[in-house]
């Protein structure tokens, strides 16, 4: 487990409940933490599904709100906002937690 997973694991509890918080229903971990060949430089990548009444100052705020938390980079990508070319964030997407609501 690398220290990013490490962290992930320690911060999940209060990870989902910034999501709830702003409206997600699921979130999801992609990209090289989920992979495990992240580095000290790598970013998280969370892949949020939300709910019909959020904006887009929720994802903004969820990314804030985690980077604080963890004391790491993270981008948060929308389900809604992926293209038919982001296939792979779907196929390596790891579940933290679903149906928030």
């Amino acid at each position: 487990m690398t220290r990013r997973q490490l962290v992930l694991e320690t911060h999940r509890d209060e990870i989902i409940g910034i999501v709830r918080n702003h409206r997600g229903v699921n979130v999801s971990l992609f990209g090289s933490t989920a992979r495990g060949d992240d580095t000290e430089t790598s970013d998280v990548d969370l892949l949020v599904e939300f709910g019909p009444d959020s904006s887009l100052f929720d994802l903004m705020d969820i990314q804030q709100s985690i980077e604080s938390l963890l004391g790491i980079s993270v981008d948060v990508v929308s389900v809604g906002g992926l293209k038919p070319r982001d296939s792979h964030i779907l196929n390596e997407a790891v579940l933290l937690q679903n149906d928030l609501r």
